[in-house]
């Protein structure tokens, strides 16, 4: 079994390792070390357990897609300029991965050539695998809630809820006056900016 690891001992630059685990023994072997900037964070063992496909941050935090070969432990640039966090996987037939960046679902070739898997989904989509015959895929999908509260400063601790849609609610500020609160929501798919006062949302 292969794990990613990012040591919490390296105070001055966390570099991402790739370690091996003997199952049968229980002993785990560093296989792979991060030596530029690089950092994987998702990875998947191709079909013939000859390559780890990587996605990791490089420059300006964009994801890039590589390939590190089991055998000589060299990193071959598939894709790069990718969205933030990006998971990856590989299909069966070994010749294509399957990304996700939580919204979407993608078959990128090795050449980084890629197509949308289009499918209706207002969800988050995280950790994506084909089957066996890459007929099928599993999935976790989440639908994220963050709410606006107004806690009072007292004896009672009294919570007011600002907001409670079923999206994303952040930001919260007060007026000038403390007669509103502002704050942003992306209950049509994008940000808008709401306010909240004694006569209601406008």
């Amino acid at each position: 079994m292969y794990y990613l690891l990012h040591p919490k001992d390296d105070l001055v630059g966390i570099k991402a390792q790739i370690h091996s685990l003997n199952i049968k023994t229980a002993i785990s072997q560093m296989f792979w070390q991060q030596v530029d900037d690089f950092s994987p964070h998702d990875m998947s063992l191709s079909p013939d357990k000859e390559s780890l496909a990587l996605t990791g941050y490089a420059e300006n935090f964009m994801s890039s897609i590589k390939i590190l070969s089991m055998q000589n432990k060299t990193l071959t640039l598939v894709k790069d300029k990718l969205p933030t966090y990006t998971e990856v996987s590989w299909h069966p037939n070994g010749g294509s991965l399957l990304l996700t960046d939580s919204e979407k679902l993608q078959l990128l070739n090795l050449n980084g050539e890629s197509d949308e898997i289009k499918w209706l989904n207002f969800y988050n989509i995280e950790n994506p695998t084909f089957d066996a015959k890459g007929r099928r895929i599993t999935l976790s999908l989440s639908n994220v809630d963050v709410d606006v509260i107004l806690q009072s400063q007292g004896e009672n601790n009294v919570t007011h809820t600002v907001s409670d849609s079923n999206s994303i609610d952040i930001g919260a500020r007060f007026s000038p006056n403390d007669e509103s609160i502002l704050y942003i929501s992306e209950q049509a798919g994008y940000q808008q900016i709401f306010q909240e006062s004694e006569e209601g949302k406008k």
